[in-house]
């Protein structure tokens, strides 16, 4: 009886806990979502497949979203929530490889990026060097960013 009286006390604590560590993750935990999607540009035509993130300049979390083959993003704040918090947000950019192979010969060298990619990751690859910004306010559904 001892046994079973402990188990279930143990069981029924560690679902409420299971339930409160669920119910706080993958939340926006109040924070104001503002939609934002848009176009990757260079020169004027779309540039597909980059990584977008919004990095705001406070401590609030940002949103990231995949370029499609034409350019076009739509920002997610995680997996089932888009948008991104009002504020101002570095904007930055990054390559994912296609594959593990792509990425083990760009980390070894045996592969390069070609040489637009590798242009715009010089001046918009990282939080730290991007010069892009941008302030949301409200919804924005038609945002260009330009990777000149």
């Amino acid at each position: 009886m001892r046994l079973k009286r402990f188990s279930t006390r143990w069981g029924l604590g560690a679902f409420v806990g299971l339930l409160t560590i669920s119910l706080g993750c993958g939340r926006s935990n109040g924070v104001a979502l503002h939609n934002v999607s848009g176009t990757l540009t260079r020169n004027g035509k779309p540039v597909p497949g980059l990584m977008v993130h919004f990095d705001p300049l406070t401590t609030k979390r940002g949103s990231t979203a995949r370029a499609g083959a034409d350019g076009k993003f739509t920002m997610k704040y995680d997996s089932q929530q888009n948008g991104v918090p009002p504020g101002e947000h570095k904007i930055w950019v990054e390559y994912l490889p296609a594959n593990p192979r792509e990425e083990m010969e760009l980390q070894s060298g045996k592969q390069q990026y070609p040489p637009e990619t590798q242009a715009i990751l010089e001046k918009y690859g990282s939080a730290a060097v991007t010069p892009l910004r941008e302030v949301v306010k409200a919804d924005q559904r038609s945002l260009e960013v330009k990777l000149d």
